[in-house]
C-alpha cells in the first residue's frame, strides 16, 4: 500500500480521475488513495466526491486528517498504539513521553509534543515523591503502579492521537516495529533506575553520614530507637 501511495502522487488528475472509477483492476483502498490524492489537490469534482463518499461508506477507512496527509509526506514512522503501551509498560511514563511526542512531531504538532514532555516530567516528580512519601508500614501493591500510567498512557493516546494514527496507516505511512518499541523500554527502565537510585541516595536510604549510627528495639509493640554508640553507654540506654 505504501508503494501504491508514493505511485499515486506521480500521476497526473486525469490519471488519478481513471483509477478512481476502474471498479475491475483496482481496489476500494486504491481508488479512496486516488481520491483523496485528488482532493488534496483540490481537483476533486462533485461527481468524483460522490464515488469518495460511496466507498468510505462501503468500507471501513479512518477518516483522513491534514495531519496525516502532510506527515505521510515526509515518510517518517510513528508509533502505534499498542507499541506505546508495550513501551510504557517496561519503561514507564518517559518512554511514553517520549513516543507520544515523537508522534506529535511526525504530525508536525510541536506544541503538543513540548506539552507532552512537560506533563511527563511533571507526571514523574509527582510518581517519585508519592513513592518515597509512603508510609514504610503501609502494604501498598506497588504493581499497580505501571498498570495506572500504563492505563493512562493508553487513554492519551485514544484522545488526542487515534485519528492521525488510524489515518496515517490508512494512507500508508511506516510505523514502527515491536523491536523499536522494547528496545525504548528498556533504555527508559534503565534511566528510572538510575533515578531511583539518586533520589534514594540523596534521601539518606543509601548512604548513611553517621556510620556509628545504629538501633534497637523494646517492648511487645517492638518501639526502634537509633542512637550514637560513641557518644551513649550501653547500661544508660539499659536503664541500668
Amino acid at each position: 500500500m505504501y508503494n501504491f501511495q508514493k505511485t499515486i502522487k506521480q500521476k497526473t488528475d486525469k490519471e488519478l480521475e481513471i483509477i478512481s472509477k476502474d471498479c475491475a483492476f483496482y481496489s476500494e483502498e486504491e481508488r479512496l488513495i486516488a481520491l483523496n490524492e485528488l482532493e488534496f489537490r483540490n481537483s476533486l469534482s462533485k461527481e468524483l466526491l460522490g464515488y469518495k463518499k460511496e466507498i468510505e461508506a462501503s468500507i471501513e477507512i479512518p477518516a483522513i486528517t491534514e495531519q496525516a496527509s502532510e506527515a505521510v509526506k515526509s515518510t517518517k514512522k510513528i508509533y502505534k498504539g499498542g507499541a506505546i503501551s508495550i513501551g510504557t509498560l517496561l519503561g514507564g511514563p518517559l518512554v511514553a513521553g517520549y513516543m507520544i511526542a515523537e508522534n506529535f512531531k511526525v504530525f508536525n504538532e510541536i506544541s503538543k509534543a513540548k506539552n507532552t514532555w512537560f506533563c511527563t516530567i511533571t507526571g514523574l516528580i509527582l510518581i517519585f515523591s508519592a513513592a518515597f512519601l509512603i508510609p514504610d508500614g503501609l502494604n501498598t501493591p506497588i504493581q499497580i503502579i505501571p498498570l495506572i500510567y500504563t492505563a493512562i498512557a493508553s487513554l492519551l493516546v485514544e484522545r488526542f492521537q487515534k485519528k492521525n494514527i488510524s489515518a496515517y496507516i490508512a494512507l500508508g505511512g511506516k510505523t514502527f516495529g515491536w523491536g523499536r518499541s522494547l528496545c525504548a523500554g528498556l533504555v527508559g527502565l534503565v534511566i528510572t533506575l538510575l533515578f531511583v537510585v539518586i533520589m534514594a541516595f540523596l534521601a539518606g536510604d543509601l548512604s548513611d553520614k553517621n556510620p556509628n549510627l545504629t538501633s534497637k528495639t523494646y517492648g511487645n509493640i517492638r518501639h526502634e530507637i537509633y542512637y550514637d554508640i560513641t557518644n551513649i553507654r550501653l547500661p544508660d540506654l539499659c536503664g541500668n
